[in-house]
């Protein structure tokens, strides 16, 4: 629950593309119990499905972070030093 989980704490929502995400789960050493293993087609839908039903929830967190500003690793730095003042 979002409201629990910002008046307790402090969120953040790491915002990433379907691709990634699809190319994580993919590779992950992990195995998530809900995303289907062996067949991309069928991952890559339960992505986007699952991305649709809760991004309104990820997008109430204190913190949003976009996929370009985490690969740009000259901002890197500064992006830390600020988490960590946030913190």
């Amino acid at each position: 629950n979002m409201q629990h989980i910002n008046a307790n704490a402090t969120s953040i929502y790491l915002d990433i593309s379907e691709e990634t995400l699809v190319n994580r789960l993919k590779n992950a050493y992990f195995k998530r119990p809900l995303a289907p293993q062996n067949d991309e087609k069928s991952l890559k839908e339960y992505v986007h499905e699952t991305l649709l039903q809760r991004r309104h929830f990820y997008e109430q967190a204190h913190i949003i972070l976009s996929e370009n500003q985490l690969q740009d690793k000259k901002n890197l730095p500064e992006l830390f030093k600020n988490l960590h003042i946030i913190l």
